[in-house]
């Protein structure tokens, strides 16, 4: 990631304390940007410790397997619509 280049202005208050933050449009985007990459990639991480963890304890089926669970299902369902 390119490094953003500060564009900002502070506002303070009446003892000289910063309160706020100016922002250029394009700085204020960027970090948008970044912060949503970094909540994809966090999101990311979980998914994948998660799957590990479920691979690892043989909690995994089959293309086939899923593929008959579905068509199963499906016929369940139309059935029940039969009735």
């Amino acid at each position: 990631m390119k490094p953003i280049r500060k564009t900002t202005e502070f506002l303070y208050d009446e003892h000289g304390n910063e309160k706020a933050v100016l922002l250029d449009i394009r700085v204020y985007r960027k970090l948008l940007a970044q912060a949503e990459m970094q909540s994809d990639l966090a999101e990311y991480h979980r998914a994948k410790a998660e799957t590990k963890a479920d691979i690892e304890s043989g909690n995994t089926v089959t293309i086939q397997e899923l593929m008959a669970k579905l068509q199963a299902r499906k016929a369940n369902v139309q059935k029940r619509k039969k009735k």
